[in-house]
């Protein structure tokens, strides 16, 4: 028997155990006691036959598990039910965050594993000198990237309880809040739950202190105008977040993608979104409004499934990208990674090898199609 016909067994068993919440390192460490076991004592033939048997064994045992458990659930008191519901909240709450649906728009994600140590072992004074003496650019990249998943919610709340007017605290607890609304299953327009609509709620509720104590914070902002997007509120609810937002910092482009994600899904959205920049920006960071423009164009124009065939649309895209290499001075390291990732992407998607080559090497070969990818799978 082939060795390769492994691979495909112990994959989907892995699909499986996950999908039904049990410990893959524990399902793992158990089926290759188990394989031992097996071969030792030549149940089966010592290799492949053994991996199987053992993977599958292992299926049946937690599948069997499983099964008893939800049995005895039915026959469970309400008040003993409701605890257990809770347990099992509390552990999916923990589990692994998925930033390709989420937050993480960038091309080179700034490690954040220290600012998360510091949260979690309580050493607040130290992470909030550090984002103090981020530029705007490098504090849009802390935000955008942070794993907020492995960010310890108790911790987090016992420095806002000691810090309650820290501006920085509360955007962290605002998007730890809506990244866990998102993993019980929150997207765009879609019927809320009670656990989802305490998380959202919790959520606004941070990025609307941090405005309290900053009204012009741009990361708080931004964090607005995610959680109304993920919400499904109305275009015009959006807009609006996203012309504060850019009053505010007019080089803000995390955001800008951000709400394309939301907004652009017409000609005549795509129009209003781009109209808007320009008037919010209004000369400032002509950058973002070449970024945004080029956005909408492969957001609004069915460029992944149909290729790109109309002039005018490239006419546009090469007017912007020369406004862009004019204008780049203006942006910092990380805005300059994700508009090299944007046009890369763009230049791609018309075919032009030659010039998307010079931007592929600033981004090392990399490009992320996340914003858009998760349009198409909304």
């Amino acid at each position: 028997m082939s060795y390769l016909i492994v691979l495909p067994c112990m994959f989907a068993v892995y699909v499986m155990v996950g999908r039904l919440g049990l410990s893959r390192i524990g399902f793992t460490a158990c089926a290759l006691l188990l394989t031992v076991v097996m071969a030792e004592y030549r149940w089966f033939e010592p290799g492949v036959d053994a991996v199987i048997a053992a993977c599958l064994t292992m299926a049946l045992a937690n599948i069997s598990a499983w099964l008893i458990e939800q049995i005895m659930m039915e026959d469970m008191p309400a008040e003993e039910l409701q605890k257990k519901h809770e347990q099992q909240l509390t552990k999916f709450r923990m589990g692994k965050f998925c930033s390709r649906q989420m937050h993480d728009f960038a091309v080179s994600p700034r490690d954040s594993v220290f600012a998360i140590g510091l949260i979690n072992h309580g050493d607040w004074p130290k992470l909030h000198v550090e984002i103090q003496n981020m530029s705007s650019s490098e504090r849009q990249g802390f935000y955008a990237n942070l794993n907020y998943s492995s960010i310890s919610e108790r911790a987090l709340q016992e420095v806002i309880n000691v810090h309650p007017k820290d501006a920085d605290a509360h955007v962290l607890m605002g998007h730890v809040k809506l990244c866990l609304a998102k993993r019980l299953g929150l997207r765009p327009g879609s019927k809320f739950n009670e656990p989802v609509a305490l998380a959202i709620g919790q959520a606004f509720k941070h990025f609307n202190l941090a405005l309290r104590n900053n009204p012009t914070d741009p990361e708080a902002l931004c964090g607005v105008l995610m959680a109304k997007g993920f919400t499904g509120l109305r275009a015009e609810h959006i807009m609006k977040s996203l012309k504060q937002l850019l009053d505010a910092d007019p080089t803000h482009l995390h955001g800008v993608i951000a709400a394309a994600r939301f907004l652009v899904h017409s000609t005549e959205l795509a129009n209003s979104f781009v109209s808007l920049v320009e008037t919010s920006v209004d000369g400032r960071c002509e950058s973002t409004v070449a970024i945004a423009r080029i956005i909408a164009h492969i957001e609004c124009t069915g460029l992944v499934e149909n290729g790109v065939n109309n002039s005018l649309v490239i006419a546009d895209v090469y007017e912007q990208l020369r406004c862009y290499k004019r204008e780049t001075a203006s942006l910092g390291n990380w805005q300059r990674g994700i508009s090299d990732n944007v046009v890369a992407y763009m230049l791609q998607l018309i075919g032009d090898v030659d010039e998307s080559k010079e931007y592929l090497d600033k981004i090392n070969g990399l490009v992320s199609p996340y914003p858009w990818q998760i349009n198409s799978a909304a």
